[in-house]
């Protein structure tokens, strides 16, 4: 008899696979990546792999599930502990470091690789948008608050200013990939100190 595997010790070879797996997507792309890729960074068999995921498509969804539940929870935590501005700092500098690898260019490298699949491809899309749409209704919800509070200017349309953060957080992401040279956290720590003092200052 096959000795019983646990469901913390499945859920802990998961969380290995999906972050190799990020891992693969960020060096090679999405497309390029192989279970035999993402089986030889952790030093597994294939089959192995194949026991907790059905493919590489089942891998994607749970590095997505992965960056949603994590941004989910850090987008909660900062509307419950910080103030509207010092939540916008936050976000810049968090929202992109949410993924399975603790480094924001790698995360950012595997993010274009992901976007550029789902320019073909419709379930991919899908994706994306789902967690556009988490990231959008928690910023508006924030801005709407210090609007409330007074912390930030009446005339500013939450939604509209989600949608431009996204923007610049996408933005930064591209200049991390292509400029080697940009220090991650000085890049989006100037950022943010340009929203936040020529934007956001209160009449």
């Amino acid at each position: 008899m096959a000795p019983r595997v646990t469901s913390e010790y499945s859920d802990f070879r998961k969380r290995q696979i999906v972050t190799a797996a990020w891992e693969c997507f960020a060096d090679k792309g999405y497309k390029e990546t192989t279970i035999r890729d993402i089986a030889r960074k952790l030093k597994l068999s294939t089959g192995i792999i194949y026991c907790h995921f059905k493919g590489k498509a089942d891998i994607l969804e749970a590095v997505q599930e992965c960056g949603r539940t994590n941004t989910e929870d850090v987008l909660d935590r900062i509307a419950l502990e910080k103030t509207t501005p010092e939540a916008v700092r936050e976000i810049i500098r968090a929202v992109a470091l949410q993924m399975p690898v603790a480094s924001r260019r790698r995360n950012a490298k595997a993010a274009i690789h992901l976007w550029a699949e789902a320019i073909k491809k419709t379930s991919y899309r899908r994706i994306y948008i789902k967690q556009y749409r988490l990231v959008e209704r928690a910023i508006s919800r924030i801005v709407s608050e210090g609007v409330k509070r007074g912390e930030l200017r009446k005339e500013i349309n939450p939604v509209a200013f989600a949608a431009y953060l996204l923007a610049v957080i996408s933005g930064l992401q591209v200049q991390l990939v292509l400029n080697d040279v940009l220090d991650p956290d000085r890049y989006s720590e100037d950022i943010a100190a340009f929203i936040l003092d020529r934007l956001w200052g209160k009449d």
